[in-house]
């Protein structure tokens, strides 16, 4: 039966704004936009899941067992705190040896060597040598930063603005003339980058570009950058070019020597939530490539701030624990061989696998949400909402543990919210993309909270209201 009243399409593109005030946040602005990704047609879609992978436990000491870092070269490495080192293979495989350092790890890849810097001695692994961890010759400084280029391996973090490099062709011989230091403001090197054979230094009030312009003295300063970052971890390559956590509290990307807000389109998109964080220097992000995304991990928020690069807008993470939101437990990443790896937050030691097959977190049901308000017309005119209709994908049930699949729909008209309206996804078989709610009531403004948490694939890609004017 048709429905009386106007009719238009309100699921619109969706940007979340945590800065905007809810009783602000019309559409396209989203009061919450979580643990979904955005399709080229502006489709709410399921983000990839946490799947168990494997743990070297016989191995493990009885604590501080958090992965670090992975690393997707040769076969493939992680680190945990406390210096071990395993090799990324099903059966799992001690690397001889132990880091030293304290701080979280950087790497890089010289000739045929993977060089890790933590802080303490510069160690290697060689292939050739039975994976091997050796302690670097020469007499390098210790490092909290590696990076190569050209045929130097270079070092920094051993002081507050020092950085050193090898001879050519060798990371065993460390002439003591082979180091430079950047300008000395009180500040000091929070990470080390590498793009396009320029090194780029990142402070936490200036960022430095050096050159290799050979000669004696080979590295020139060839830029400086009045702007750092709050974080050096949050330092990600992605894309071509630098995306981080400014000094100043708001995500940026490095566009030649312009920092610039992310996203282009809404900028301080995320500030409302990075206001409230009790501290900013923990924030650490990886580039999910695959996806087209960065993420950031907050652990002292509990917050995974995820960027999608290729569609310029922000959305969060999080994992469903005890019936709250709480932060993804991923540290370390890494994509090799077409498959994406994380290692464990949790002080366990496990490498986990990061993918769309995987229809939970870790058991746990993944919680989409998209809270959003329309107004029912242009003048306030108060209205009666008499169907609210949904074009979503259905029929991915199963007979076995998933039998009727629900999205979960809750509304408010004037701030007067309601209990959640169960919206069936279709048994196997039953795919007709419409589903209809009748007669939700009267009011000049409609809010919607839309969350989906059964194991089934979701995609919700349009949204109707019918709204007849009462004429006051």
């Amino acid at each position: 039966m048709a429905q009386r009243g106007d009719t238009r399409q309100v699921l619109l593109p969706p940007t979340l704004h945590t800065e905007v005030a809810e009783s602000e946040a019309f559409a396209p602005l989203a009061i919450e936009l979580r643990n979904g990704r955005l399709t080229d047609t502006g489709a709410w879609v399921s983000r990839p899941g946490l799947a168990e992978w494997y743990a070297p436990t016989s191995q493990l000491p009885g604590n501080s067992r958090q992965v670090l870092m992975i690393i997707p070269d040769g076969p493939g490495y992680f680190t945990l705190r406390g210096g071990r080192i395993f090799r990324l293979t099903p059966t799992p495989a001690r690397v001889p040896g132990l880091l030293l350092g304290t701080q979280r790890p950087t790497w890089t890849h010289y000739r045929k060597f993977v060089v890790i810097a933590d802080g303490g001695p510069v160690f290697t692994i060689e292939p050739a040598r039975e994976y091997t961890l050796k302690k670097i010759a020469g007499a390098p400084p210790n490092a909290k930063f590696v990076v190569s280029l050209d045929t130097y391996l270079i070092l920094a973090g051993q002081d507050a603005l020092t950085f050193q490099w090898s001879d050519t062709n060798t990371l065993d011989v460390w002439p003591a003339e082979n180091f430079n230091s950047l300008t000395d403001e009180g500040d000091s090197i929070k990470m080390l980058k590498v793009l396009r054979r320029e090194l780029f230094f990142f402070l936490s009030k200036r960022i430095e570009v050096w050159l290799n312009v050979g000669g004696q003295n080979p590295f020139q300063r060839r830029a400086r950058i009045e702007f750092g970052t709050a974080a050096g971890h949050s330092v990600v390559q992605a894309n071509d070019r630098f995306y981080f956590l400014g000094s100043d509290g708001d995500f940026y990307v490095l566009e030649g020597t312009n920092p610039r807000v992310i996203p282009h389109g809404r900028p301080r998109q995320m500030r409302g939530i990075l206001n409230s964080l009790p501290t900013l220097s923990d924030v650490y992000g990886y580039d999910f490539r695959r996806e087209g995304v960065i993420r950031w991990f907050s652990p002292c928020s509990g917050n995974t701030f995820t960027y999608d690069y290729v569609r310029d807008v922000f959305s969060l993470d999080s994992i469903w624990r005890s019936g709250t939101h709480q932060l993804l437990p991923i540290s370390g990443h890494a994509e090799v061989d077409g498959e994406t790896y994380v290692g464990s937050y949790e002080p366990l030691g496990k490498i986990r696998k990061w993918t769309a097959a995987a229809t939970t977190d870790l058991g746990e049901p993944i919680r989409m949400s998209r809270r959003f308000r329309v107004p029912l017309s242009p003048d306030g005119t108060l209205c009666r909402v008499n169907r609210l209709r949904f074009r979503v994908e259905r029929g991915h049930a199963d007979n076995l543990f998933i039998q009727n699949p629900l999205m979960l729909v809750r509304w408010a008209l004037d701030e007067q919210w309601i209990d959640f309206f169960e919206v069936p996804l279709g048994p196997i078989g039953d795919t007709n993309p419409y589903v209809d709610i009748l007669a939700l009531g009267s009011g000049r403004e409609l809010a919607l909270d839309i969350i989906e948490t059964d194991v089934t694939p979701f995609r919700l890609t349009a949204c109707w209201v019918t709204a007849e004017r009462l004429g006051r």
